[in-house]
């Protein structure tokens, strides 16, 4: 196995860890803020870490170029989405 391969692994390994941590954080968290923010950065850094070793693992070429494609989208779009859920639960439970 060559170094690109072996960080390649390295990092699916722990993209997939840092989702399982993540998915076990948000059954055991209290209220929806904290299950919300979990969920947030399990989006944002386990799909990242394990989208950059499927880069990494396509070689050069149009499959690395549409997996880039993704990681910028999900970069503007995912934490776009979670400021909307948590903007839309504190207008509709507003705190006493």
């Amino acid at each position: 196995m060559n170094p690109l391969d072996i960080a390649a692994w390295a990092l699916a390994v722990s993209g997939c860890a840092f989702v399982l941590i993540g998915a076990v954080g948000m059954l055991r968290m209290p209220d929806f803020t904290t299950r919300a923010h979990a969920a947030g950065l399990i989006d944002v850094f386990g799909t990242m870490q394990i989208l950059i070793a499927l880069a990494l693992l396509s070689g050069s070429g149009a499959g690395a170029l549409k997996i880039a494609l993704i990681i910028v989208f999900l970069l503007i779009t995912a934490p776009a989405a979670i400021h909307a859920i948590f903007k839309t639960y504190l207008h509709s439970n507003p705190e006493p």
